[in-house]
Formats: structure tokens, sequence, C-alpha cells
């Protein structure tokens, strides 16, 4: 009992270091971004060319740059935030289907694979399985190593939301879903819990993604966006076997495509 008692205090005493730091690292993440938007539109402001043209050449550039500064320290502080929130709700090791996955990435530490069966549900996950193991390996075997891969997936899932709806409407769209899925407090309490669901969203949203650009794009840019999206869920299916039906959703949506695009340029 009291190695047991010992070990529960080790174990929280990590947690709320591993909690320490990454607050700490947000703190520090927020003060550079605040300096290099002060330092970008001082520099912006101190250009003052003498010729008219050079003058409003130079002021366009300025506005693009500043605008493409503006949304990239907007939703990096997003994802800072997304980040800040999630150390503060962190679940780390809980009942469930946690046990199973422990025994499944010691396995593929010790150098060999679990079993396939019929009963073996968890086995049939290479992909996440694969993320545990990588984590405890190179990182230790603590809760916070064990649900890293996960929580790494839902901050990159906040990056593609705003790219999709950036890609599908505009700019400040994408912001504002970007903001939304930061608080949402079913991403927020998953992120830090052994849920694979979050690892599928963020391969499956990736998928999208790079098939929009390829419907949008041409020539071989576009071609190696469509076989980009393919792999991309092809490796969401090691993730979790539900993601199968998604190809056919996909399917139509390229077929639908193709039909109206035949349709119009008759």
């Amino acid at each position: 009992m009291q190695k047991v008692a010992d070990g529960s205090i080790i174990a929280a005493k990590e947690v709320r270091s591993n909690k320490s730091l990454i607050i700490s690292c947000t703190g520090c993440g927020w003060y550079l971004s605040g300096v290099a938007a002060f330092r970008l539109r001082a520099e912006a402001e101190g250009h003052a060319p003498s010729r008219p043209h050079a003058l409003i050449r130079v002021r366009q550039s300025s506005m693009v740059n500043a605008d493409r500064t503006n949304r990239f320290l907007t939703i990096s502080n997003i994802i800072i935030l997304a980040l800040l929130i999630r150390t503060l709700c962190f679940s780390g090791f809980v009942l469930g289907d946690d046990p199973n996955y422990t025994d499944y990435a010691r396995t593929i530490i010790d150098g060999s694979y679990p079993p396939l069966c019929d009963l073996c549900v968890f086995a049939f996950r290479p992909v996440l399985l694969y993320s545990i193991g990588l984590s405890l390996k190179w990182l230790g075997w603590s809760e916070f190593n064990f649900v890293l891969p996960i929580l790494l997936s839902s901050l990159i899932s906040i990056y593609l939301i705003y790219r999709l709806a950036e890609l599908l409407f505009d700019k400040n769209t994408g912001l504002l879903a970007a903001l939304l899925l930061a608080v949402y407090p079913l991403d927020v309490v998953h992120a830090t819990t052994m849920s694979n669901d979050i690892m599928l969203g963020m391969l499956v949203a990736l998928s999208m993604l790079l098939l929009l650009k390829g419907l949008k794009g041409r020539g071989w840019g576009a071609e190696l966006c469509f076989t980009a999206s393919g792999i991309v869920l092809g490796i969401a299916t090691g993730v979790k076997i539900n993601a199968i039906p998604i190809i056919g959703v996909f399917i139509l949506i390229i077929s639908y495509i193709a039909w109206r695009e035949r349709r119009f340029n008759r």
C-alpha cells in the first residue's frame, strides 16, 4: 500500500510539473507573439519612400504582410489558448480502454505486435497504437506522454478547421471556427484522454482539406493533393475502422463535382 501511495504522489507531482511547464511556455508564446506584432507594425510604419508610386506599392505590400501576420498571430494565440485550457482540464490515464492501450503499447515497445483476433478490437488500430508506443518510448512513461498524440491531434485539428473554413468561406469565418473548436467542451475533455475519435477527426479533416485544394488546383499540384488525400484517409482507417465509409462520401463529392462541371461545360 505504501508503494502504491508513493507512486500516486510521484504521478501527481509529474502531472503538476507538466502543467506548470506548459503554462510557462504558453505565457512565453503570448509574450513573443506580442513582441513580434509590435516590431512588424513599427517596421511597416517606418517605410517612407519619396516617390508616390513606390509609396503606394510599399503600402500595399505592407498591408498584405500585416494582414498575413495578424492572421498568423491570431491563429497562433487561439492554439496557445486551446493548449492552456486543455492543460488546466487535464485528464490523463482513466479507466475504460486505457489499460488495454497501455498493454498493447508495451507489446509494441518490446518489439512485437499484439495478436489479431475477432475479439481484439484495439489491435486493429495500428496507427493509434504505434503513436502511443513511440510517445512512451521516446519521452518516457507518464500520463501526459500517454495522451500526447491525442493532445497534438486536437491542436492540429484547430488549425485544419481554420484552413477549411477559410477555403470554403473567408478568413474571419476560419478564425471563428478555430476559436469555437478551441473552447468546445467535448474536445477540451477528450483531448487529454485516450480518445481515438480526436485523432480520427484530425486525419479526416486533413484529407478533406487536401481534397478541396486538389479540386481548386490544376496540374501536378492537384494530382498530388488528390493522392495525399487518399493516403491520409487510408491512414485514418488505421486509427479506427469506422473511417472506411468516409471513402464513399469522398467518392460522392468527386462524382458530383465532375457531373456539375460536365453539365455546365457542354
